[in-house]
């Protein structure tokens, strides 16, 4: 089960308001834990691209064995 586990830290945040007092933008930060590699977003689609990036589900890279099994206690 080590293989296939991965952890993230993910920060959200709202940085403007509408006129009725509605969040109208939202902003985040995401960690890949085992490796280091941050990304900022806009939209969650943005941070889930990220995450699939980083456990290779998009076919462009596969998990780095030190990122194998990170954070788990």
């Amino acid at each position: 089960m080590q293989g296939d586990t991965f952890s993230f830290i993910v920060r959200i945040w709202h940085e403007a308001l509408d006129g009725e007092g509605r969040v109208a933008v939202w902003r985040g930060s995401i960690d890949h834990v085992g490796n280091g590699e941050q990304a900022h977003f806009d939209d969650l689609d943005q941070m889930l691209q990220f995450i699939q990036q980083q456990i290779g589900l998009d076919g462009r890279r596969s998990p780095s064995p030190a990122s194998i099994g990170a954070g788990k206690a």
